[in-house]
């Protein structure tokens, strides 16, 4: 079936059926958008299978449903007690169904990237199912010609099953070029910000060779800084015994710390028990009902005052996953310090030998509170950087150096002098963050866009770094570049300005909205455009960056548009990686038998909103919410 194939699609505005073609009527009523999201039509007589198809395949969509669904006999008995009539549709059809929709909002997506005069951003991360299936998520950003930030996922690719079918190693950079030449953009891509794993980065070198023989250096490698920051993390939770390593080298490394300070030999015990004496006694407050409810009533007692997630259920529930649940694990550990004490004490007895192997002394409650203090330092920047909303591109440095000092804080020096293994993690943990944001150095190469992001933020400018007593050596070198990429953008709008002049009527006398870029050959006397940009005082803290290129934008047209493209570049991968919490009930073994390019347009459709998941627990919410998606099926076939 073709996009322009002729279906019977009821008129919404009159009540009647009309005979359009869906590509058409798609076009006209904005996409896969309209298509799934417009309300149930009414009864007819006559039974609408169109309409039936869309209800049909949204229903199995928005609760992560098979589509081998609709072919079960059970299925078909329920639709024939409905409605005697109903014709049998079969997955096929339903794919078939659901790839002519997404073909109409293909073509969409390539006029409105051809209509957009900026550059584009993209975020890619592999991700594994965890059922030895590799994910790539890739998605899209950029600023249109209204200064907007606008996102899409691009693509979705079941890499070990291309492994599977073609026995050659996964391509990642083949894959990433063939969707980009589809969808008419390879050589408009500004920014890549991707994790660190070893086929990333071979397809990133291949990237940046691809430009390189084309005489293009691409300066727009980003390595995602949460996940750096996580390796940082990782460094230093395995120093502290909080995550577990068998590589000898590691367990090297730890005997000799033993043997230049053979006097923290007692402390180093008590260091590698704790974690465990911790998950343990949690583990008996969970799920012991007489601890546990002990425990609540000793917190309804106190009726402290509690933060967000400080509150006794919190406690009570499983972990979050990554490093972030050891930080909160250890942060409501020493928040409920007393009821926890409180509940072993009055669980102990002489017989009873569990506790008193378990006990928690002084030494070991402030041997925690410099641990989760560390952690809440990096937990503080993760969450400043993981933004999607507005640009965080150009406070990654500022950041990374705020981060930096503040391990090298009095505090953390001092806890640093008292225990060699905090001292080993932290040294690790800097030295993994200066291995890829190398901040003291002289080059600023490894990390150039994002040095330029913070001249292009006027609160920022250069005059930060005046301030920031690490990098003031690089001004210099930032200032070079800044020059060399206004001189790039300048060029190119200076072609385009060319490319596009109109005819007028009088042309001694051109409207300016036609020739706005020659305006800025009017201020000429005013200096360049980068010294009347660096000379304006800088904006207040709270000015929208976004806001203010807005505003200037035919004041600095050519720094306006470098603003334009370098915001939309993204710090770190969550666009990518909020597509696997979004996909990951479609990919369990149970539903491995989709095709790759189902689970794409899956994938896009749920990123965009389009298709919302419906909860189908047992609970009132999710019963309504399932509910309300079989009666606008019910009602079609009534």
């Amino acid at each position: 079936m073709t996009i322009g194939s002729s279906l019977a699609l009821v008129d919404r505005f009159n009540g009647t059926s009309v005979a359009r073609p869906l590509g058409s009527w798609l076009m006209s009523e904005h996409g896969c958008i309209s298509y799934f999201q417009r309300p149930p039509g009414k009864y007819r007589i006559s039974l609408d299978v169109e309409e039936y198809t869309r209800l049909l395949l949204k229903m199995l969509l928005s609760n992560n449903l098979p589509f081998s669904l609709v072919e079960s006999d059970s299925f078909k008995q329920f639709v024939l007690f409905l409605r005697n009539e109903v014709p049998d549709i079969s997955r096929v059809t339903l794919r078939q169904k659901l790839d002519e929709v997404f073909k109409v909002e293909l073509h969409f997506l390539r006029q409105k990237f051809a209509e957009n005069t900026g550059l584009f951003a993209l975020t890619m991360v592999e991700w594994n199912s965890g059922k030895n299936d590799n994910f790539l998520g890739i998605t899209l950003h950029f600023y249109n010609n209204l200064f907007q930030l606008e996102s899409y996922t691009i693509g979705f690719e079941s890499l070990n099953r291309k492994l599977a079918h073609t026995r050659e190693e996964v391509n990642i950079y083949q894959y990433l070029m063939d969707v980009l030449k589809d969808l008419g953009i390879d050589k408009r891509i500004f920014s890549i910000t991707r994790n660190n794993a070893s086929r990333m980065n071979d397809a990133m070198k291949l990237f940046s060779d691809r430009l390189s023989d084309q005489g293009i250096t691409f300066d727009g490698d980003i390595p995602c800084v949460a996940n750096i920051l996580n390796l940082s993390i990782d460094a230093f939770l395995k120093n502290t015994f909080f995550r577990s390593s068998s590589s000898d080298t590691f367990e090297q490394s730890i005997q000799d710390v033993l043997e230049e300070h053979p006097q923290f030999e007692q402390l180093a015990r008590r260091m590698k028990f704790l974690p465990y004496k911790i998950r343990s006694i949690l583990v008996q407050i969970r799920y012991n009902p007489d601890m546990r409810n002990t425990f609540k009533s000793l917190v309804k007692e106190n009726t402290v005052q509690q933060s967000t997630f400080r509150d006794a259920d919190q406690l009570l529930r499983d972990p979050d996953t990554r490093w972030v649940s050891t930080y909160h694990m250890i942060d409501r550990f020493l928040f409920f310090r007393e009821e926890i004490m409180n509940v072993l004490r009055m669980t102990h007895d002489e017989s009873n030998t569990y506790f008193k192997d378990h006990e928690i002394i002084e030494e070991d409650w402030a041997y925690l509170e410099t641990v989760r203090d560390i952690l809440e330092t990096f937990r503080l920047s993760t969450v400043n950087l993981q933004a999607s909303s507005y640009s965080t591109i150009n406070e990654t440095i500022p950041v990374i150096y705020g981060l930096m000092k503040s391990l090298n804080s009095a505090h953390f020096t001092k806890a640093c002098e008292e225990n060699p293994y905090i001292s080993k993690g932290v040294a690790e943990a800097r030295q993994t963050i200066l291995q890829y944001y190398p901040i003291y150095g002289e080059s600023i190469s490894k990390n150039k866009m994002l040095y330029l992001a913070i001249v292009l933020d006027p609160r920022y400018k250069l005059a930060i770094f005046d301030n920031i007593r690490g990098l003031k050596h690089k001004i210099d070198a930032i200032k070079d570049s800044f020059y060399e990429m206004y001189d790039v953008y300048e060029r190119k709008m200076v072609k385009v300005s060319d490319s596009l002049v109109p005819v007028v009527s009088d042309p001694l006398n051109p409207p300016d909205d036609q020739f706005s870029f020659i305006g800025r050959y009017e201020k000429k006397d005013q200096g360049h455009e980068i010294d009347r940009y660096l000379r304006e005082p800088r904006e207040p803290g709270d000015q929208d960056i976004i806001a203010f290129y807005k505003s200037r934008k035919r004041m600095f047209p050519v720094i306006s548009s470098m603003a334009r493209d370098v915001f939309a570049a993204c710090a770190t991968t969550a666009p990518s990686t909020s597509l696997f919490s979004l996909i990951g009930d479609i990919v369990t073994q149970k539903r491995n038998r989709l095709l790759p390019g189902t689970i794409k347009i899956i994938a896009f459709l749920k990123s965009k909103g389009i298709i919302n998941s419906e909860d189908c627990s047992d609970d009132i919410l999710g019963s309504r919410l399932m509910i309300k998606n079989w009666v606008g099926l019910t009602i079609m076939l009534l």
